[in-house]
């Protein structure tokens, strides 16, 4: 019964080759335009959503021209978090972040290449992350500190408390 569907649909296909060719075209576009709505969708339902104050939350990025031609950076000049609070009355803190990219971190013969930023301590405040060793209040008390997540922890010091302890930052 099955194979008699199959053939009635060949004869079909192949006797209106036009009309099959858009059908099958439009279908495939349909499908694939309405995966990546839903795509869209799904990320901007679901981005920053591990956020406390996430209706608070703003990022500013930068417009720079050069040769004519214009590039957006996530980085920003480093007055411009002071600026902000002192200017604008609804900010209440406002935190720098710059470099978001590899980094080379070196502990003896340890070396890995993770994404990193540099950032001022403002923004634990701002997204409330949590802390397995230490806390936000204490994190940059030293100039040149660095926090490090659980995952890059273990791979250094492995189940060892890593405050106080010395991680090269790119060289």
């Amino acid at each position: 019964m099955i194979k008699n569907y199959f053939k009635t649909t060949m004869r079909s296909l192949l006797k209106n080759r036009g009309y099959s060719f858009l059908n099958i075209t439009g279908l495939a576009i349909g499908i694939a335009c309405a995966s990546l709505i839903f795509l869209w969708v799904q990320d901007e339902l679901t981005f920053n959503h591990s956020y406390q104050k996430k209706d608070q939350l703003y990022t500013i990025y930068e417009n720079q021209t050069y040769n004519g031609k214009v590039s957006t950076f996530h980085a920003t000049p480093g007055p411009m978090a002071k600026v902000l609070k002192a200017e604008i009355p609804g900010i209440k803190i406002a935190a720098r972040i710059s470099g978001f990219g590899d980094q080379l971190f070196a502990l003896g013969d340890k070396i890995i290449n993770e994404k990193g930023t540099y950032a001022d301590v403002e923004l634990f405040s701002m997204l409330q992350l949590p802390f397995v060793y230490g806390s936000a209040s204490n994190a940059f008390q030293q100039i040149h500190s660095v926090v490090i997540n659980e995952t890059m922890s273990k791979k250094f010091f492995g189940d060892a408390d890593p405050i106080g302890k010395s991680l090269k930052v790119n060289n």
